[in-house]
């Protein structure tokens, strides 16, 4: 069992805590970004080819009507949690890369020949790779902003009441700029203390990289940038 401290924004930090709890780990609640949804600008369902999605969240603050019109296209997704959330909106003909955004486009790439029209479904702050390997293979891609994501540190005395009971053992880093947040509240003299002692699982190696050379906490690197695969490596902690 390990005091394991979720970053994640609501509402998935709620859902991995529940998680965490079912695997008998005891879950600290402290989410370091917060997502809400903006007005987005659509283009006509019938100059869509394809759509692709790189995150859960552009599809839960996504307009019902625009989605309506696209769910008989092949949709794309950059894994198993995102391919659930777009089963959940309607579509049915769901493609799912291994969670890379690189890897997604490879595959459509290979899928696709150039010219195809692709509506991504995405955040405002969002990695670029995907989109370059789209546009490399000649894909046309046009961009549907559907959520913003902004990173409020907590303020310690926030952090304080989340660890009242014991500081974690394990953080979850799910984001590079959320790396970068938990590395800065670190540095705070009320909060260091709780924070010193824990090691930091990573979705990835982009957001490890952001903590290199930041503190020294052990980084650990989830073998797979998918949750399942991230509490996977928690629970064989010693």
């Amino acid at each position: 069992m390990a005091r394991v401290l979720v970053t994640r924004p609501e509402p998935d930090a709620s859902t991995t805590a529940a998680t965490l709890r079912r695997r008998g780990h005891v879950p600290l609640v402290l989410p370091l970004s917060a997502v809400g949804g903006i007005e987005a600008d659509w283009p006509q369902a019938d100059t869509v080819d394809v759509v692709a999605v790189t995150s859960a969240n552009a599809l839960r603050h996504a307009s019902p009507a625009r989605l309506e019109a696209l769910l008989d296209l092949p949709c794309h997704c950059v894994g198993e949690r995102t391919a659930a959330a777009a089963r959940r909106a309607g579509f049915s003909h769901v493609d799912t890369a291994n969670g890379y955004g690189q890897n997604m486009a490879r595959r459509m790439a290979a899928r696709y020949v150039s010219g195809t029209r692709v509506l991504y479904l995405c955040g405002r702050v969002r990695h670029g790779a995907f989109e370059q390997g789209l546009a490399a293979a000649g894909l046309e891609c046009t961009p549907v902003e559907t959520y913003e994501t902004v990173f409020p540190a907590p303020d310690t005395a926030a952090v304080q009441r989340v660890c009242a009971d014991g500081p974690p053992d394990v953080a979850l880093a799910y984001s590079a700029r959320g790396a970068d947040t938990l590395a800065a509240l670190a540095e705070r003299p009320g909060i260091a203390p709780l924070l010193s002692a824990m090691r930091v699982a990573c979705l990835s190696p982009a957001v490890a990289e952001r903590l290199a050379g930041k503190g020294a906490w052990p980084i650990l690197v989830s073998p797979t940038p998918e949750e399942a695969s991230l509490l996977d490596l928690l629970d064989s902690l010693p």
